[in-house]
This record gives structure tokens, sequence and C-alpha cells, in this order.
């Protein structure tokens, strides 16, 4: 953040933490106990021996809810021309309303998981019977246990796979949208008459000088006016289409002049606007400037949200230099670099290059993500906490249980053998569960950017993800396995509950 800007802390959002902490603690507490004084106790007493079977209505009804609204919400971005913003709400909500969901119908879900797991558990001998039958028998526990891996994977998946399929979207627009043959640049920006000077060679079809800055426009979020800086850039319109091609959506860019511009369709959304409206910005030093948009442009991503009239934006930048010169070689040209290196060799400091710099632009991109990463790692942090807690002490319960194993002839490293199998079963439920409800929104995201309708997915990041997870889910087991079968099962089986 620049030094002027300082970080402004307030109460309101520690209170609130605590407020809603608070509430939500009070209304599970509130809700658990309402069902335990509305029956007999000698019910009670039974449905504590023994796990209910089935769901109550009211919570089947309430996780089918929502998992048709997420459905609708799905449905909507699919068939819809929904823009940028409204695509990646309604994917940031599916998330959301499909945890809540698995949650309410978790021991549904578990029971599923277990039909689909427990053939291949009871082929690898008599502990992987064990493991299953365990499973079965308590649905409810098992749900306890995938939900925070369901949370933890989807969540990580839909902060960390939007950054990579943006830049897999980056990348190939500006590999798609460069049309120029060679492109000039320099550390310390390019002389606004060095384009001129290219201009006039034979070997040369069009050449146009690119200027970047930033400009300040107002759109509107959650229906409140909110202040957006967007990447701009400065072109000749002559040489769009023959060294700069930005697909336009709506309009044309060939109409761009110094009293218009063009906007990507992510700007053209958040401010929302279209072709004939007039854009309200801040150019540089806080000049205002009120342009026609002539053009609704798809490669925004790849270049820059809102393109204006070279000469203009050139006159609102400190260095008053070029970025680049995207350049077009006359059509038979053979000697064109040789031509330009000529022409730049009055001009120290500059490069010649056969495209933009397109590796550094993904590096950049990359460093931005650190961000995202580190909410990625809050997750986990938060998934370490509750998995652990929750397996460790749903674990440490089983203590009579092992003993009884142990006193029926199991030996200790059987009953390890049979909880390693358990935890599998957690493992490949929560994380395959977790990575199928996050495909649904990370398509959204992916048709939100304009690509194709599948996310790119590193196998190196999803490996991380649920590797992490399931390490994590492993260890809050077997942890309390390896200490609950050194004590005697004389002295476990007389423990009590």
């Amino acid at each position: 953040m620049p030094p002027d800007l300082p970080l402004v802390l307030g109460p309101l959002p520690f209170l609130g933490a605590v407020l809603v902490t608070t509430l939500t603690a009070l209304a599970a507490v509130l809700i658990s106990a309402l069902r335990a004084t509305r029956i007999r106790p000698t019910e009670a007493l039974g449905e504590a021996a023994v796990e209910p079977s089935g769901l109550s209505r009211g919570r089947r009804l309430t996780g089918l809810a929502l998992l048709a609204i997420a459905g609708g919400a799905f449905v909507t971005g699919l068939l819809q021309h929904a823009d940028f913003f409204t695509l990646v709400g309604l994917a940031n909500s599916m998330v959301l309303l499909l945890v809540i969901a698995t949650a309410v119908l978790g021991p549904l879900i578990a029971r599923t998981a277990v039909r689909l797991l427990a053939p291949p558990l009871t082929r690898t001998g008599v502990t992987g019977y064990l493991a299953a039958a365990n499973t079965r028998a308590d649905a409810g526990r098992l749900a306890g246990a995938i939900t925070p891996l369901v949370l933890a994977v989807s969540f990580a998946s839909t902060v960390v796979f939007p950054q990579t399929t943006a830049l897999r979207e980056s990348t190939d627009q500006v590999r798609s949208g460069l049309v120029a043959d060679h492109v000039l640049t320099a550390p310390n920006g390019l002389s606004p008459d060095l384009a001129a000077k290219v201009r006039e060679l034979k070997q040369v079809e069009s050449a146009t000088g690119l200027v970047e800055s930033k400009v300040v426009a107002v759109g509107r979020m959650m229906g409140a006016p909110d202040a957006v800086s967007l990447g701009a850039q400065g072109v000749d319109p002559a040489g769009l289409g023959t060294t700069l091609d930005l697909h336009a959506r709506d309009g044309d860019l060939k109409e761009l002049s110094p009293a218009t511009v063009a906007l990507s369709t992510t700007a053209a959304s958040w401010l929302g606007l279209g072709v004939g409206d007039t854009a309200r910005l801040r150019l540089g030093v806080g000049t205002p400037f009120h342009g026609k948009v002539i053009a609704v442009y798809t490669r925004g991503l790849g270049f820059a949200d809102v393109t204006l009239d070279h000469d203009l934006l050139l006159a609102h930048t400190t260095r008053k230099a070029d970025t680049s010169v995207l350049v077009r070689s006359a059509p038979g040209s053979q000697d064109a670099a040789r031509a330009l290196s000529r022409v730049t060799a009055a001009y120290p400091g500059t490069v010649l290059r056969d495209g933009l710099a397109t590796d550094d632009q993904v590096a950049q991109q990359r460093a931005n993500a650190w961000v995202n990463y580190l909410v990625v790692g809050v997750i986990i942090a938060y998934t370490a906490i509750t998995v652990v807690n929750s397996l460790a002490m749903t674990t440490a319960a089983r203590r009579r249980e092992f003993a009884l194993l142990r006193l029926s002839g199991t030996a200790r490293r059987q009953v390890a053998a049979m909880m390693r199998r358990e935890s599998a079963v957690v493992v490949l439920s929560g994380v395959g569960l977790g990575t199928l409800l996050s495909a649904f929104p990370l398509i959204l995201v992916a048709l939100a950017l304009g690509g194709p309708p599948w996310p790119a997915v590193p196998a190196t990041g999803y490996a991380a993800i649920a590797g992490v997870t399931g390490a994590l889910a492993v260890a809050g087991t077997m942890v309390p396995v390896r200490v609950l079968l050194r004590i005697r099962p004389v002295e476990a089986i007389g423990s009590r509950e």
C-alpha cells in the first residue's frame, strides 16, 4: 500500500465477530436442546445409546431446499448471459449453500459414501470388515468427520483455482490478441516519437505506441457507489486490428478518439455501461474525463480494462513515455527486424522482442496471487483445528470399544489397521465430495472469465490441498489411537464413557 494510505482499525469487525460467534453457539445449543425437552426421558436414554436411524423430516427438507437453491443458481449462471460480477457472486453463494447442505444432510451423505466404499474395504481382510461395519453403524460420527474436510477442500479450491483459471485466460488473451510481429520495449519507457519513425519504414505496415496507466471510475457494489481503480491503455486507433486485436463484443473499436472510450466486459459490468453510454473517469492527477463508450471488448484480462486514445492518456502520465511499441511487418518483408534495429540504435536501452513479455506478466499475476494463497492458509488452519479436535474427541470416546476388541483377541496392530481404513473412508469421502462441490462454482468462474467452461486446476495445487487436508484427518485419528492402544485393555474397559 502507498505510504499516504494509512491502515484504519475500528472495533466493529471484532465486535461483529464475537457477536456472530456467540449467537451461533447459542442457536446451536437451543436447537439441540429443544427436541430433548419435548421427548420422554426413556426415549432420550434410548437415543443416547443407539444412534437414531435416518434424518428428521425438517433436516431433510432443509438440506434439499439448500441443494435446490444452489442448483437454481448454477442453472441461472449457465443459461443467462450474466455479467462477470453476477457469475462470480453466484459462484461464491453456491459454495456456501453446498457446504451448509452437506452439513445438514451429513448422515445421509455418510451412508451413501459407506455404500460405495464398504465393498472394497471388506475385501482387505478382517480389519477392513470391521472398519466398514463401524462406519456403517455410526453415520453421524462419520458425517461429523467428513464435513470439515468438505469445507476445507471446497473453500480452498474456490480461492486458489479461480486465480489459476484467470492466469490461463490472461495468457491466452495476450497470445491471441497480440497480432503484431515485433514489440519494442525499454526499462524506462520509450519516446513517443519512436512509433512515428517506425511507421515511416517501408518494411513496416503498421506501428502504434502503447501507453499504460490507471484510471479511477465509480461503479456499484451491492447497490452502493464504489470507486475502483482500473488498468488503462492508450493506443492509436489506426493500430487496432493490425497490431492489437481486443475482440470487440459490441460496437466498433475503430471509432476510438480523444472524446471516446472502449471498455472490457468486466469494466462495463462493474460500471453498468454499454455502447452509447457516457463513462465518467478520472485520469492522471485526478483530471476528469467524460467519454462516450464506443465498444465493449472481451480481452481486457490480457491487456487492460479501459482503452483510450494514445495521445490523451499519454498526456496524463508522469513519464510521458510509451510502455511499448507494437509493430506489424509489411507483407513479404524479410528484413523488418534489421530495419527496426537500425532505428532503435538511436534510443539506448530499447529491446526488440517477437511478442509481449507474457512470462513477466504471468510472474506478476502469480505474485499477486499470494494474497489468495494466504487466505487458503487460514482456511487450512481452521480446518486443522476443527478436524483434529473432532476426530481426536470421537476417537478418544472409543477407548472401551478398542479395549473390547483387544480382550476378544484382536491385536493392537489390527486395531490400528482398522482405524487406518476408517481414516481412508473419511479422507476419500471428504476430499471427493469437496472436489465435486467446488466443480460447479469453478465452472461459473471460468464462464465469467470468458474462456472455456472448465477451470484450470494444476495437479500440484490440487494435490497440495487434498494432501494437507487428508494428512490432518489421518493425524487427528491415528495419534489418539496410538495413545489409547498403550492403555491396558482391562483398565480401559472399566473406564467411564
